[in-house]
């Protein structure tokens, strides 16, 4: 449980730096301005970081769930090789999805008064601004949407669905007390990642709009 922890909130720490520094600076400057590359990069940090804390989410699920239903071969099935393994996996996964839709913002021609009504650089917006044709970078949301983001909390669903299935089969309090203990830090994820997914799904759905 702290291995997934200690990576989710190195990504969090790591996450803010990337948006904060440079709205504060907009809160106590005139002009809010920031450059194409500055936006670029915003969004890269931004979109690898969200994808790695929402498949993190997932693994943690998955985590918790082999230590509440198998609690007897936890130290066999998450060894130090497997929590690698899947840390791993998370980083391949949001490295390629930011790589993927940063190339394809890339490709696109930005030209005239370039506002955005946002404290920072986000897919949807940046979209709006371009004067290229936009259906494949949509279609890469869209599909980002299903795959990841839904992907992810239908599986995490998945597994506390059996988790609580299993905690019912308790039949002391204490053991359902120390169960339920082993979900809470989780559990906060799991309301993040529930918020994460439908920011990602109403701006799926304003592209496709």
């Amino acid at each position: 449980m702290y291995f997934f922890l200690f990576h989710l909130a190195v990504v969090d720490i790591i996450c803010t730096p990337t948006i904060m520094p440079k709205m504060l600076e907009n809160l106590v400057t005139i002009t809010s301005t920031l450059s194409f590359a500055g936006c670029i990069a915003q969004l890269s940090s931004f979109t690898w970081f969200l994808c790695t804390e929402m498949a993190l989410f997932t693994v943690m699920a998955y985590n918790r769930y082999v230590a509440i239903c198998y609690p007897l071969h936890y130290s066999t099935v998450m060894n130090k090789r497997v929590c690698c393994s899947l840390s791993t996996v998370v980083t391949i996964i949001a490295v390629t999805n930011s790589w993927v839709n940063i190339g394809l913002i890339v490709r696109l021609t930005f030209c005239g008064p370039n506002i955005m009504n946002y404290f920072f650089c986000e897919i949807p917006p940046l979209l709006a601004l371009s004067y290229s044709s936009v259906k494949i970078n949509k279609i890469m949301v869209f599909t980002a949407d299903i795959f990841l983001a839904m992907g992810d909390f239908l599986l995490t669903c998945l597994s506390y669905c059996f988790i609580l299935k299993a905690i019912m089969k308790i039949r002391t309090c204490e053991g359902k007390k120390k169960a339920l203990y082993l979900l809470f830090s989780p559990h906060c994820g799991v309301s993040l990642l529930l918020h994460c997914y439908l920011h990602l799904h109403e701006a799926s759905l304003q592209l496709c709009l």
